[in-house]
């Protein structure tokens, strides 16, 4: 339970802080009441900085170090700078992640199919977080046309994993679980 509370307030405060943050406009933060303080937000038509993905980077491996209760490995090697983010570069967060969480895994799941002819680029690293299921198979990491990622393309590339990690961190339930219980 701590987990699934955990993973969704850290997936719910990266997109309000601002790694999704282009739907409020202007008008909407000077609508706010007197009592809520609202940072100035940036268009996200752009792609997604380094220093956005380093600071929600940052943030789950804060969240997997309380909620699952695992090591923390070295920071994050993405830069903290204005330029883009690359595609390779978030494969390469999302090896380092899944290689922290590694110790709370409580199941190991059924490879996942998929067809690599659809997909704009490939390494080993990426097949293997698609065949796991962290990855989606045609999802914005394998099939953008551009190597960068919006805001929008890097929340949905980052909820796919955490709901991935959050599957395999959890043991579920006889009880609460209806494909694990006996049949009537």
């Amino acid at each position: 339970m701590r987990l699934s509370l955990g993973l969704a307030v850290i997936a719910i405060e990266s997109v309000v802080s601002g790694v999704h943050a282009g739907a409020q406009s202007a008008a909407d933060q000077a609508d706010a009441t007197p009592h809520t303080k609202r940072k100035a937000i940036a268009s996200s038509l752009g792609p997604t900085t380094g220093q956005d993905a380093a600071a929600v980077f940052g943030k789950i491996q804060g969240a997997f170090i309380y909620v699952l209760a695992v090591k923390p490995t070295s920071p994050t090697q993405i830069k903290s700078t204005s330029a883009p983010i690359d595609r390779k570069a978030v494969v390469g967060e999302f090896l380092r992640l899944r290689e922290m969480a590694s110790p709370a895994f409580r199941m190991k799941l059924r490879p996942a199919r998929y067809d690599k002819s659809r997909w704009t680029w490939s390494t080993p690293e990426l097949e293997s977080l698609v065949r796991e299921g962290y990855v989606g198979p045609l999802g914005p990491i394998t099939t953008n046309k551009t190597s960068t990622l919006t805001p929008a393309e890097f929340g949905d590339a980052l909820g796919f994993f955490l709901a991935r990690i959050s599957q395999v961190t959890h043991q579920p339930s006889t009880q609460w679980t209806p494909y694990l219980q006996p049949a009537d």
